[in-house]
């Protein structure tokens, strides 16, 4: 399971190098391969990497908070995205690159984000006093 914990900042680590390079002017063919790599990354890999954190829920856990998240805070993130769009173009001009800016600190809190998830999810997956070893993946 420690391996599969660190693919939950898979994502993360290509998003700071795709604002990295915007941030610092990159060509649009630099930034073109990395939204890409990040799009793809988001897809395949952090799809499967969501569904690890469950696994040490019980049953009602994860039908009700699972729903929660996947409705409620992905729109509320959703909509909070929008609202940034809007704000930096319209109230703080931001261009491309006041943007890219402004991801990577947002790219920092989500790696902090990330960190405790996983110490979280680590003591959850912890086998309990007189189970076997928690199993590995």
């Amino acid at each position: 399971m420690v391996r599969a914990r660190r693919v939950l900042f898979a994502l993360s680590v290509i998003s700071l190098g795709a604002y990295g390079f915007v941030a610092i002017g990159a060509t649009l063919s630099v930034v073109l391969f990395a939204k890409t790599a990040e799009n793809s990354t988001d897809y395949s890999v952090m799809n499967t990497a969501k569904q690890l954190l469950w696994l040490p829920t019980n049953r009602e856990e994860k039908y009700k908070a699972k729903q929660a998240v996947d409705s409620f805070f992905v729109r509320m993130g959703d909509l909070l995205a929008a609202f940034v769009v809007f704000a930096g173009t319209n109230w703080l001009a931001l261009e491309a690159r006041g943007f890219a800016v402004l991801n990577l600190v947002v790219v920092a809190a989500w790696l902090a984000v990330g960190v405790v998830l996983v110490r979280e999810n680590g003591r959850l997956s912890a086998p309990k006093v007189g189970e076997g070893p928690a199993p590995r993946g």
